[in-house]
């Protein structure tokens, strides 16, 4: 590779990854660093987003496997993956753990308020198995060649937009919705970032953005209208997370 050669960067994943669903046609970020990336190395930058919402975990594993998105991870210099943010507690409010998942990570926390630690538990386990197949899916598509890989790692409305919040829950119930999906959330993005580090992944940790580092933060100006998914703001936000990476194994 010369330095005439363009940048590959590939985004995989959920809704999280889709800027059209937080902020209509505003900048997304996987633009917003296809435009850093070209600044700082000088090069062009081929973009490719191949994002989906709704895909899941499990669906992001099956496409890639299924048709020709693994040749396209393949040949990519920056993978930044973008999942979990529509999966959820492998079980029912109303029923015993595990059942079917019912709701995404980002509104689990009245589900989480009356589960069990075990089920808790069990969760991590589930999607641990899952995630693992996907890095390692990723990191065997490179076969080797110099890669950064980048996982976002996923952050919940329930703490840091309180009109979520308000919403969701009644008043007297809401310091325990909001203290389950702390729990929640935390326990899911050190798992995340430990699976994806056997792979060779970068944690990019875009939890500190939506909901600091002491998972206390009320920033409603990053959610965008839908109260979820990030607004122009907080694509900047997961753009500067991801600037903060290191590249220059790449020129």
């Amino acid at each position: 590779m010369t330095r005439a050669d363009p940048l590959r960067l590939v985004v995989l994943g959920d809704s999280l990854a889709v800027a059209s669903n937080g902020c209509d046609s505003c900048l997304g970020f996987d633009r917003q660093y296809a435009t850093y990336l070209r600044t700082v190395t000088g090069r062009q930058v081929v973009l490719d987003n191949l994002a989906a919402a709704r895909s899941g975990i499990a669906g992001l594993q099956l496409a890639l496997t299924s048709d020709d998105r693994e040749a396209r991870v393949a040949m990519a210099d920056i993978v930044v993956v973008g999942v979990g943010f529509d999966d959820g507690p492998p079980w029912r409010l109303s029923g015993a753990c595990p059942a079917a998942p019912v709701r995404a990570i980002a509104e689990w926390a009245a589900a989480a308020r009356a589960a069990s630690p075990d089920c808790l538990g069990r969760t991590m386990t589930r999607y641990a198995a899952e995630l693992d197949r996907l890095f390692a899916t990723i990191e065997r598509a490179a076969a080797g060649r110099p890669q950064v890989r980048v996982t976002l790692g996923v952050y919940s409305p329930y703490i840091g937009n309180p009109d979520i919040l308000a919403r969701s829950a009644p008043p007297a119930e809401r310091v325990d919705v909001r203290s389950n999906a702390v729990a929640g959330i935390r326990q899911w993005n050190a798992m995340e970032c430990k699976t994806a580090r056997r792979h060779g992944f970068v944690c990019a940790d875009i939890w500190r953005a939506f909901n600091g580092d002491d998972w206390q933060e009320q920033l409603r100006y990053l959610y965008g209208r839908d109260g979820l998914h990030p607004s122009a703001t907080g694509q900047l936000e997961i753009t500067q997370r991801l600037a903060a990476i290191d590249v220059s194994a790449l020129w």
